[in-house]
């Protein structure tokens, strides 16, 4: 996945510069939807930046001190409408589910 969204930055969104990382992009992305007018779900939100608390997809404990945080599953249809509020998405950038 890293290398895809590598890629991603390199050759849709432009940034071509090496010590930018898809990392680096995570906390402007969670102001922008943070700040959004549609106010998207947090733990969605969270969970597609990898921030999210429970266990990880592999069942590993992350750290969260609330075990229901690892209840459920997320929607990736869900997700695919909060990343389509960001500006890379709404200039036209296809976001699809792998």
């Amino acid at each position: 996945m890293r290398r895809v969204l590598g890629e991603w930055l390199r050759e849709v969104v432009k940034i071509t510069d090496p010590r930018f990382v898809f990392h680096s992009n995570r906390h402007s992305v969670k102001s922008i939807l943070r700040n959004h007018p549609e106010n998207p779900r947090v733990d969605l939100v969270d969970k597609i930046l990898g921030h999210v608390g429970g266990k990880d997809d592999s069942g590993r404990d992350n750290g969260s001190g609330n075990a229901a945080d690892g209840y459920g599953v997320f929607e990736l249809r869900a997700m695919q409408r909060i990343i389509e509020l960001t500006p890379a998405a709404s200039r036209g950038v296809r976001i699809s589910a792998c």
